[in-house]
């Protein structure tokens, strides 16, 4: 996959993690922040919303760097409500772990 993100061919990347799952795979943390990073880049901005659903429904949890990536996709729709939202829910997790 990251050969794939390296070349911004998202739509490969895209096939790669269907077929992981078709496949009985689990994709991890670091292939959806990664995945979600070249759709970011590649400005599928709707596609990224997709990807972060179908984590969460897999009930993977978001680190520093997905949520970075993801406050990245909301800036760049200009969603400044869920880009807010996001941003406390972030924090709120930080403070917990302390």
């Amino acid at each position: 996959m990251q050969t794939y993100v390296t070349n911004n061919d998202s739509d490969m990347a895209l096939k790669i993690l269907d077929e992981m799952i078709e496949k009985g795979l689990e994709p991890d943390l670091p292939v959806y922040s990664t995945l979600v990073n070249c759709l970011r880049k590649g400005r599928k901005l709707k596609k990224c919303w997709e990807i972060h659903k179908k984590m969460i429904k897999a009930k993977i949890e978001p680190d520093e760097t997905y949520t970075g990536i993801m406050i990245k996709v909301y800036a760049a729709v200009k969603n400044i409500i869920i880009l807010r939202l996001m941003t406390l829910k972030w924090q709120s997790n930080y403070i917990e772990k302390i």
